[in-house]
């Protein structure tokens, strides 16, 4: 006894479809791997420059440490540390990179700002926590959060000039 399978017109081809990749859209898929690579390198690029800064600031260059003792001690050691802390500082980088698609939506550049502002603030609290870039405590927090902020409001405050100066 044979079986007649009927198939829709065109639903082997939707099947596929997605196993095969037009030049095109390999095009967008190559660009999209490449604003993550350099996201992931400027996220781990940007930890690095805080991280000397701050042992200058605090005049800690003889005895340099590239990550907090704290982190050191909760992964273990200090190269455990120094790959946790560059994973997550790439994360981070690609991260900024996500959000900072509400530019591109056509919003005012406060509301951008305060749309982006309020999806990377908790993310990078986090990785600050976690990294131990800020004291456990209330006020490390509060410290940490101030000085996040006016950073943050600083840079972005630069980028709109710099888009606003490109598009002229």
């Amino acid at each position: 006894m044979i079986k007649i399978i009927i198939i829709k017109k065109g639903s082997i081809i939707n099947f596929i479809r997605p196993f095969f990749i037009n030049a095109k859209m390999k095009g967008k898929v190559i660009m999209k791997l490449n604003r993550i690579i350099i996201s992931f390198a400027i996220g781990i690029l940007i930890t690095n420059i805080v991280g000397i800064a701050i042992n200058i600031i605090y005049g800690t260059t003889e005895n340099y440490a590239h990550t907090a003792p704290g982190l050191n001690q909760m992964v273990g050691n200090s190269f455990n540390a120094t790959i946790f802390q560059f994973v997550l500082s790439g994360l981070l980088g690609i991260y900024f990179e996500v959000t900072a698609k509400v530019w591109e939506k056509g919003y005012k550049p406060l509301k951008a700002f305060l749309v982006q502002y309020v999806f990377v603030i908790p993310v990078a609290l986090l990785v600050a926590y976690l990294c131990f870039w800020m004291q456990h405590t209330f006020n490390g927090f509060i410290i940490y959060f101030v000085i996040y902020t006016i950073i943050y409001s600083i840079v972005q405050y630069l980028v709109y000039l710099y888009t606003k100066n490109e598009s002229k």
